[in-house]
């Protein structure tokens, strides 16, 4: 595959998070021979961290509660953004287009791909805009940017680029297919509205059982 998207949902990200780390620790190369990677939402912060070719031997503790935010990669999306523009000394991915991220603003009404930004804060503040979860229920997504308000990607279904060609998509709520790795069964709603962490780790276990089937089947 030549680019990943990811998709979004909440709390189901943890799913995604499994499908990482069957694949990290079995098939690397899915996750690293890519031209592009993106989502939206919780898909967003997960395309980050396959960015920053997340290789920890268990990934789950991303999604540990802590007293500030969650684990050592927790879900606080300015961490991860944070590492993500640290990691090209030279910031090369600002301009390479590798990392897509969507958000919607409240003044335009519709959705705004970006896929490059022109300093750190401009970057920090659109991934605020779109995978800040933890106080996605308590106070909502809305980041002040040029473009006007910003808010969360929401659960619209985004789906990649137009442009790009070739592309696994990664998502909580499609069918599994030849390009689509897609939970075995379905993934309740509950997780869109509350952080409940048993059900999370049975949702990300089931990512890691689902990715495997997919593997055994397609790849």
């Amino acid at each position: 595959m030549k680019n990943i998207w990811f998709d979004g949902g909440a709390w189901t990200c943890a799913w995604g998070g499994g499908v990482i780390q069957y694949l990290k620790q079995n098939y690397p190369d899915i996750l690293s021979n890519y031209n592009n990677v993106g989502g939206y939402s919780a898909g967003g912060y997960l395309a980050m961290n396959v960015y920053l070719d997340f290789n920890e031997p268990d990934f789950w503790h991303c999604f540990q509660h802590e007293t500030h935010g969650f684990g050592k990669y927790h879900l606080w999306s300015e961490e991860v953004a944070n590492r993500v523009w640290e990691k090209d000394i030279n910031k090369r991915f600002i301009n390479d287009n590798k990392i897509t991220l969507v958000v919607f603003s409240a003044h335009k009404l519709k959705p705004i791909i970006k896929n490059n930004w022109k300093s750190e804060e401009e970057f920090i503040n659109f991934t605020k805009g779109t995978v800040h979860i933890p106080i996605m229920c308590g106070k909502g997504l809305h980041y002040i940017q040029s473009l006007g308000w910003s808010l969360d990607g929401g659960l619209t279904h985004r789906d990649p680029p137009k442009e790009w060609e070739n592309t696994l998509i990664i998502s909580p709520w499609k069918k599994s297919s030849k390009f689509i790795i897609g939970p075995s069964k379905q993934i309740t709603r509950k997780l869109l509205i509350m952080g409940d962490f048993d059900l999370c780790k049975k949702i990300f276990d089931q990512g890691y059982e689902d990715a495997k089937l997919w593997v055994k089947k397609y790849y």
